[in-house]
């Protein structure tokens, strides 16, 4: 005998949606439909070699101006480290000095 013939509880899937209640709209999220990346179709490579070169130098020349800028605030920083003027000084590094 099947165990859910012995049980007086009504089942679960009765009990959940009454008579004439409609079941509930399944849980989902628009932002997933949304942000899904849909193909699109690309150019041919005479066409895109155009665009394809003006965006890598840009992000080329962004890229150098990063670095160049990087390396003067790095240049900036030892100068005023070690200028006397300033209070900077040249640490020397010995192994008498260490211990």
């Amino acid at each position: 005998m099947p165990l859910g013939s012995q049980t007086t509880r009504p089942a679960f899937a009765a009990s959940s949606h009454a008579a004439g209640d409609a079941p509930p709209e399944p849980r989902g999220s628009g932002m997933v439909e949304r942000d899904k990346p849909h193909p699109a179709p690309r150019p041919s490579p005479g066409l895109s070699a155009e665009s394809d070169r003006a965006a890598f130098d840009s992000a080329w020349e962004r890229e150098r101006e990063d670095a160049r800028s990087r390396e003067e605030r790095r240049k900036g920083f030892i100068q005023v480290r070690t200028d006397a003027r300033t209070g900077g000084r040249v640490r020397v590094f010995t192994r008498a000095a260490a211990r």
